[in-house]
């Protein structure tokens, strides 16, 4: 290739310029390519999410005809203890399970209600 320097120069200008022009040409792809997928990975979790919901459990308890037996719904308390210990810990109220509740006899909050 003969010819001066400035032409050397603006060929290489010309070709640095469409090299970058397929790159980001290709960035702009790959964007797409990836919005798209998280979009359908997104549909398929919220269908995964419904399915797993668990269904309300009814509690059986055996009952004398001489006792009388007071149930109470928890789910209120329940929900009180997830919103307490969920901005706490700085966690999700999705990412918490409470699998029992006990009452303390020797609590604080026990002889201070009364």
């Amino acid at each position: 290739m003969t010819g001066s320097v400035l032409e050397k120069f603006i060929f290489a200008v010309g070709v640095s310029v469409v090299a970058m022009l397929i790159v980001f040409a290709v960035l702009i792809i790959l964007m797409f390519i990836i919005k798209f997928q998280n979009s359908i990975f997104e549909k398929r979790s919220a269908k995964n999410i419904e399915k797993e919901k668990p269904e309300d459990t009814v509690i059986v308890t055996k009952v004398e005809e001489n006792e009388e037996v007071e149930l109470q719904d928890d789910s209120e308390i329940v929900a009180a203890i997830i919103g307490a210990l969920s901005l706490q810990l700085d966690v999700p109220t999705s990412g918490l399970n409470i699998r029992s509740i006990k009452r303390v006899s020797n609590s604080n909050w026990n002889n201070n209600s009364r």
